[in-house]
């Protein structure tokens, strides 16, 4: 090489390095970069440890599986316990196709495991906190937008329960595109000033166009996720669009060009579904899904509810979901009036007037109409952005939000259930994998210390002087340090979750592979009457590498009958088994005493 060419290889070597060091400097300093960080971290680690639960992971992880193996990518399919009580497969269109669409995809990728299955709505979930914080950073202010992403990540609820981040279902994927079309809607009405004229399109009205676009697009894809539970979010913008309605008149092509992308997204499918399967598309996706839940026909949780006109104990249920920062969301409601009414901040009290709309609308959509409890959330989203306007000003040095951050604490260590049996008064645990105990009373007081001082030594008016070292927090590469502290806190916080699935269905998965290693090519599974009605028949029908159906009237001569027997000693083999001459293949003991058999059809046909 020469000289010449020498100079400019090192030219460009240090141009493009040196940029390369600026993106990862920059990343390091950037609150979605640490929010993303702190989310794989809580959700990735043993994503796949522990097997599929019966209800609702395993039904859309089946469907996904059979879509890729056999190819039902347009409507996927399962084994379904019909009426009449045999086992059929049929399409699944009870809800729309793209979670499952991203379980397949996922699956093409890493494997028909678990993890593949979890991975989308792991990702969907860690993906809703960066959201938060690109998306109301410029509305809020930085530091509450990257509060509010830490704060979601680490709710008890969407670390660890069922149909959230740490399982496969529809949830936290809905939660993922609903907010993305709320903050939208937030920013697209928030960046029109009254006194606008749309005289032709100007570069600012070009990216504005985009942002209807956008708008349409993140509906579409709510639609297609969950269907009609995205009406939650139309009616969570209902107020800035009455309030804006402007924007929307003035642009009207623009409005016409966002309602258009939401159906080109949305009704395609809904189409195709429909001239292929007709009335019972209807009846399931519609009657079934929305018109019998909203009516009370689908049956609810089958305990105590607090008026009997609900199907979920939601007021019981939502302060361990909302754990721990729903201690904190009262003060911060208190703080919000106390500052549009004594302050006369009129923007505060109208954008968390409007955040509790988002929510208490939310939560009062699904006690009407919900029967499970990850419905609601959705609702955590505008109950982060609450209380992180409350620790932000704390931060900053205002004495009434440090008062209410303190009650908070207060609250938060008489009540939660991470303190039973330290507290009399702390509600019973939970199931849940979390930090509990004198750990979380240490983290929690330390937590409020550290907000607490750090406040005073922003206050104002405070009598302390700041040191030299606390100036030095103001350094660019504090970020870096208050990003690990948000890494380090929301682990420490959440904790490792351990095998959240239960012990029938780890005997369940156990079962169905051993099952598999009977198996012959083109042999079936077959099912008794009993074992269709106790056995979880969707995780079953997930490891197992066989078709379901159950017991024909002739008997097969191979393949495998599955039954339940109610105790080891008393075991009574079915007579199309071989009765007395029946081969035991596979047998599993329950965590409730009953016995998980697998007869083996072949060996009785065989037998002389």
């Amino acid at each position: 090489m020469t000289d010449p060419q020498e100079a400019v290889a090192r030219r460009l070597s240090t141009a493009y390095g040196g940029r390369g060091l600026t993106w990862v400097g920059a990343a390091l300093r950037s609150p979605a970069a640490w929010l993303t960080l702190l989310g794989l971290l809580l959700y990735l680690p043993g994503l796949g440890g522990y097997p599929l639960r019966g209800w609702d992971e395993a039904i859309y992880a089946t469907a996904a599986r059979y879509a890729l193996e056999r190819g039902d990518y347009l409507v996927p399919h399962l084994y379904w316990l019909a009426s009449n009580g045999e086992i059929v497969y049929e399409p699944f269109l009870e809800k729309p196709p793209l979670s499952m669409w991203l379980m397949t995809l996922s699956m093409g990728v890493f494997g028909v495991t678990e993890f593949a299955a979890r991975l989308p709505q792991a990702l969907a979930a860690t993906a809703v906190a960066p959201v938060l914080y690109l998306g109301t950073r410029s509305l809020l202010g930085r530091r509450r937008a990257a509060i509010a992403g830490g704060l979601w990540l680490t709710t008890t609820f969407v670390a660890t329960g069922n149909n959230a981040a740490r399982f496969g279902g529809t949830d936290a994927l809905h939660t993922l595109f609903g907010t993305v079309f709320v903050l939208t809607v937030w920013r697209l009405v928030g960046g029109f000033e009254p006194s606008e004229q749309s005289e032709g399109l100007s570069r600012p009205q070009q990216r504005s166009r985009v942002a209807f676009w956008a708008v349409g697009a993140a509906a579409g894809i709510t639609l297609l996720i969950k269907g009609f539970a995205a009406g939650s979010f139309v009616i969570a913008v209902l107020p800035l669009a009455l309030v804006h309605w402007r924007v929307f008149v003035r642009h009207w092509q623009a409005t016409l060009e966002l309602i258009g992308t939401t159906l080109s997204i949305a009704v395609p499918w809904v189409l195709l579904a429909y001239l292929r399967y007709g009335e019972t598309l209807v009846d399931e996706l519609i009657r079934e899904q929305v018109l019998a839940r909203a009516t009370g026909d689908i049956a609810g949780a089958g305990s105590e509810t607090t008026f009997a006109f609900m199907r979920f104990p939601y007021f019981r249920e939502l302060p361990a979901q909302f754990d721990p920062w729903i201690y904190f969301l009262l003060p911060a409601v208190v703080w919000s009036i106390w500052c549009g009414g004594y302050r006369g901040d009129d923007r505060r009290v109208t954008t968390d007037g409007w955040l509790l709309w988002w929510g208490v609308s939310t939560v009062g959509i699904f006690v009407l109409t919900g029967n499970h409890g990850w419905y609601l959330l959705p609702a955590f989203v505008p109950g982060a952005l609450l209380v992180a306007g409350l620790f932000d000003d704390g931060l900053t040095g205002r004495l009434g939000a440090l008062a209410g951050i303190a009650a908070g604490t207060a609250l938060l260590l008489l009540y939660s259930f991470r303190v039973a049996g330290i507290s009399p008064a702390a509600s019973a645990k939970p199931s849940v994998p979390v930090t509990d105990g004198v750990p979380f009373v240490v983290l929690t007081v330390l937590g409020t210390v550290a907000v607490c001082l750090y406040g005073a030594y922003t206050h104002t008016d405070s009598v302390l002087t700041v040191p030299a070292a606390a100036k030095g927090l103001n350094s660019r590469w504090s970020k870096v340090l208050l990003g690990l502290v948000l890494v380090v806190g929301g682990v420490a916080i959440v904790g490792t979750p351990a095998n959240t699935a239960g012990a029938s269905y780890n005997e369940q998965g156990a079962f169905a592979l051993a099952v598999n290693e009977q198996l012959d090519p083109g042999e079936s599974v077959y099912l008794t009457p009993t074992a269709t009605e106790r056995l979880a028949l969707f995780t079953f029908g997930f490891y197992i590498d066989a078709p379901l159906a159950t017991i024909p009237e002739t008997p097969p001569d191979n393949g495998y009958l599955v039954a339940i027997e109610p105790a080891p000693d008393r075991v009574t083999p079915p007579t199309v088994a071989g009765g007395a001459n029946a081969v035991v293949a596979v047998a599993v003991e329950l965590p409730d005493g009953q016995v998980l058999i697998a007869y083996d059809l072949g060996a009785v046909s065989t037998s002389p």
